[in-house]
């Protein structure tokens, strides 16, 4: 969560033990009302997403390889 915090997409980790209904309730809050989460979140989906080949065929591709050799 710190990685994801330090690159924009998420909220600092919360403490369980300093852990209220108030804290939570306003990190949910600013995770809602924050458009530069959704933003962030948009970016990066959209870079996860631009892939030369399917999540499937790679797999596919690499366990016929390994059988191969």
């Amino acid at each position: 969560m710190l990685k994801a915090s330090k690159k924009g997409f998420a909220l600092p980790p919360l403490e369980f033990g300093d852990l209220t209904e108030e804290i939570l309730l306003g990190a949910i809050n600013e995770a809602l009302n924050n458009p530069s989460y959704r933003e962030t979140a948009k970016q990066l989906s959209g870079i996860f997403k631009d892939q030369l080949t399917k999540p499937l065929d790679r797999a596919v591709f690499w366990v016929e390889y390994v059988l191969r050799h």
